[in-house]
């Protein structure tokens, strides 16, 4: 997750700096391959021995892309990305409203397809069903009752909200 994390701000600084979308300068596809391979080769460079690299990722480009693998491998243990912790207030016994956890499914895969991600990466079924047994009315309270990340809330608020107010 730390080298996963550092590839997406690699990309998201690259794609503010060319004035171009994020997908367009490596897609999500890409930056989990590179980071599964990283993993697994921590000595190994990203361009000769790693996955396909787009065609424009020479010069400049490739070396910040070093870096950020470089970063994500050597990220102490005590800054790696926190899981969050479980939601807020004990929902044992509580049953989830199935067609509401559909229509959150069926908004989070919209979403997801458009980044190009499976829709359990973007929010899993815990998440979902948190939000159904909770019915958060606000981004603040998402977060709250789930396990989301804020980049995740950002993501997904505006349709699940529409659902879930």
């Amino acid at each position: 997750m730390a080298i996963l994390r550092e590839l997406w701000y690699w990309r998201d600084e690259e794609a503010q700096r060319v004035d171009r979308p994020p997908f367009m300068v490596a897609g999500n596809q890409l930056l989990l391959a590179i980071a599964e391979w990283a993993l697994e080769h921590p000595r190994t460079d990203v361009k000769s021995n790693g996955p396909k690299l787009p065609r424009n990722c020479r010069g400049r480009r490739l070396e910040t892309l070093r870096k950020a693998v470089r970063r994500g491998i050597t990220t102490p243990e005590s800054e790696w990305p926190a899981l969050r912790p479980p939601p807020s207030g004990s929902t044992s016994g509580v049953r989830p409203d199935e067609k509401l956890i559909k229509k959150l499914q069926a908004a989070r895969d919209k979403v997801a397809k458009g980044l190009d991600l499976p829709g359990s990466v973007l929010a899993p079924r815990a998440v979902l069903v948190a939000l159904a047994i909770h019915r958060p009315k606000s981004p603040e309270t998402m977060l709250e009752c789930s396990r989301m990340y804020r980049w995740q809330v950002d993501l997904l608020r505006q349709s699940f909200l529409e659902i879930l107010i």
